[in-house]
């Protein structure tokens, strides 16, 4: 909703429906982006429903067997529908791939498994890392900075078959970083991809966007390299567009932990 093609196929439509949404504080602009079209809740949780935008119909069930039904009753009564149009609507809204997801959807196997932190560059994976098999696992509307490490923890942790890898924002990746002590205990093969822009990104993004300037955004990280070591790890850094897919590739192969360091800009 946050986007502003967003606001104005809102604006137009005749009727929205919100799957499993949260209208979060970020999605809703603080909650300032109306809402006049009558609306359709869907939602496993009750408490969901009327929590910011009051509901015209609320229907509380699990998403993928009330979709199912739903479209099975769609299917005998609506007739006429351009869906190759509203598929090009819906790529045009959502705009191209990331180079990330792109090199993700191509490198990622069914059975692997994919923790995402709260940056910049992750937030895009939401929509368009295309999955087939693989688990994704994200923070969602709490957006807890740090998730990345803790989740590839787990996850290794809970599933010994298929690969894991944790990709992190360089602030999200330190606030969590103490954690590398617990993979070099167990001796978890997990793959740490750090995105570096020594910066909260997505914060001094919106402090520049509302206030013109910055506070308290800047980082000093540690020599990354450096500190994979102490702990015993494998690193890689990428400086060159043409060493993401050999180096990625290379990392999702080993059997011991691994983390690769991305300088940011490589990813526009």
């Amino acid at each position: 909703m946050y986007e502003p093609a967003c606001r104005d196929l809102i604006a137009d439509a005749d009727l929205v429906i919100a799957i499993g949404t949260r209208f979060s504080q970020v999605d809703t602009d603080d909650w300032r982006i109306p809402l006049s079209a009558p609306l359709i809740q869907i939602d496993p949780d009750t408490e969901q429903f009327n929590s910011v935008y009051a509901c015209d119909v609320a229907l509380c069930g699990e998403l993928k067997q009330t979709l199912g039904l739903l479209q099975g009753m769609l299917a005998q009564t609506i007739s006429g529908w351009d869906l190759a149009a509203l598929s090009r609507d819906v790529g045009l809204l959502r705009g191209p791939a990331p180079l990330v997801a792109s090199l993700l959807h191509e490198l990622l196997l069914p059975g692997d498994i994919i923790a995402v932190d709260v940056h910049e560059q992750g937030y895009p994976l939401v929509e368009h890392l295309l999955l087939d098999q693989q688990a994704f696992l994200f923070s969602g509307t709490s957006l807890c900075l740090g998730y990345g490490i803790p989740a590839a923890i787990g996850a290794r942790l809970a599933h010994k078959q298929g690969r894991v890898m944790a990709f992190c924002g360089d602030g999200g990746f330190l606030m969590s970083s103490c954690e590398l002590a617990t993979v070099a205990h167990y001796g978890l093969a997990i793959v740490f991809v750090i995105v570096n822009d020594q910066a909260f990104g997505t914060i001094k993004n919106h402090q520049l966007e509302h206030f013109g300037a910055t506070a308290g955004v800047e980082l000093t990280n540690p020599d990354f390299k450096a500190l994979t070591h102490s702990f015993g790890f494998d690193y890689r850094a990428i400086n060159h567009h043409e060493d993401l897919h050999p180096v990625l590739c290379w990392a999702l192969d080993q059997t011991r932990p691994t983390v690769i360091e991305i300088d940011k800009a490589l990813l526009h």
